[in-house]
């Protein structure tokens, strides 16, 4: 095995196929490209800056993964980040349960390896801004699952959004603002 790939706060390690490494994410990891796999042969840590995107298609419910053939280490501070490429969800809510993660030697998380219990990730682990997500371990099969609620748009939710990022844009001091940013605020 080489000498560990490390991924830097300001660096991204994005695409598919494999890599022959241990690697150290300070930065982020975007597995895929659009859609994808990325497997890893060798430890994976994800330093407490860290960021974990998963990208999912709600047209087929196809998203990354990441299959690393090593243990996985994951500090606290390190975010997963769910992010929707788009697509119709149908007429119903609906929830997906993706295996986003799979490891095959131990998980340690805060520095201490976590052995036969199953648990959610806190909210400190998630960034949900961009989709209604919750995360998972299941320790029986070493795999990180992510849970995916599509929920329609609903245009009277939308309505009250406006009116309150009206109210706060007419609140702004626009005195010194230029360009596109005076334009929006006037």
């Amino acid at each position: 095995m080489s000498a560990a790939l490390t991924i830097a706060s300001t660096g991204t390690l994005q695409g598919t196929g494999t890599i022959s490494s241990d690697v150290v994410f300070n930065g982020s990891h975007k597995p895929g490209n659009c859609v994808g796999t990325q497997n890893i042969t060798g430890n994976v840590t994800y330093a407490d800056c860290a960021v974990i995107e998963i990208e999912v298609d709600n047209t087929n419910w196809t998203h990354d993964q990441i299959n690393i053939t090593g243990s996985l280490t994951i500090e606290s501070g390190s975010k997963f980040k769910g992010i929707s490429l788009g697509g119709p969800i149908g007429d119903d809510d609906n929830t997906q349960i993706m295996d986003i993660m799979t490891y095959t030697g131990a998980l340690i998380m805060n520095g201490s390896v976590v052995t036969g219990e199953d648990f959610k990730f806190d909210a400190s682990y998630l960034d949900t801004a961009v989709l209604n997500f919750r995360v998972a371990h299941v320790t029986a099969d070493n795999t990180i699952y992510m849970e995916v609620v599509a929920v329609r748009f609903n245009p009277k939710s939308a309505l009250a959004h406006t009116d309150r990022l009206t109210l706060a844009l007419d609140n702004i001091n626009s005195a010194g603002v230029t360009g596109e940013m005076a334009t929006l605020i006037t």
